[in-house]
């Protein structure tokens, strides 16, 4: 009994030993439109921006539209915008800026920390900032809000809470302009499936090593 105690207590400490380091996890990445309260996006704020006397900082994310141009809501994601009820007669004069924000939580940023994700907006993102520092830089002029760009950072994360900013432009018209955002993450850092592995092997090598030991305890009673 005593030899099969030793060796289910040598394999776990060798699966231990051989699986590697917890890889970095990032949680609570929240895709816009789906957090929702009313039509309030729990997840996302406006945290600043254009000179609005109708919207005072930090305001809250509105669940609204789509407008006809921009790409559809969807189970995935939804659209959120400055205002509620949606306005379409927005920065009729000069262009409107508005800094929509969400955070979320890493632990193990040095191990490997990293997400993807799409989005769209209406006009255009003009940066993305992880934790205040730049990930994506965004053009000058066009749209943005019919089709998916791109993004993801794999640098400047931090242990805990993290910090995710879009900056988004909205172009000054004459007659007004909604502003949105809908952003979809795609993949983020978690645990690799053979770092679950190795912990759940581990687990029932414990539970199999206090097992024998009680055997054996009943055995030497009797």
């Amino acid at each position: 009994m005593k030899i099969v105690n030793y060796l289910a207590g040598a394999v776990f400490l060798g699966m231990m030993a051989a699986a590697p380091a917890q890889a970095a996890v990032v949680t609570g990445l929240t895709n816009t439109g789906v957090s929702v309260s009313g039509n309030v996006d729990n997840a996302w704020s406006i945290t600043g921006g254009a000179s609005d006397p109708t919207i005072s900082y930090p305001a809250p994310a509105y669940v609204n539209g789509p407008h006809p141009n921009w790409i559809p809501n969807s189970a995935t994601s939804n659209w959120i915008t400055p205002y509620d009820p949606f306005n379409q007669s927005t920065d009729p004069s000069v262009n409107g800026t508005y800094h929509f924000q969400t955070t979320f939580t890493v632990t193990g940023a040095s191990l490997g920390a990293f997400f993807t994700g799409q989005f769209a907006a209406d006009n255009v993102v003009s940066q993305i900032l992880l934790n205040g520092q730049a990930i994506y830089t965004g053009p000058v002029s066009g749209s943005q809000f019919n089709g998916w760009t791109a993004f993801g950072a794999n640098t400047f994360f931090l242990d805990g809470v993290n910090t995710l900013e879009f900056d988004v432009v909205n172009y000054a018209q004459t007659s007004g302009n909604p502003s949105g955002l809908n952003v979809q993450f795609l993949t983020a850092a978690v645990p690799e499936p053979s770092t679950w592995a190795m912990m759940i092997l581990g687990f029932l090598g414990v539970g199999f090593v206090a097992y024998r030991r009680k055997s054996d305890a009943v055995l030497r009673i009797a």
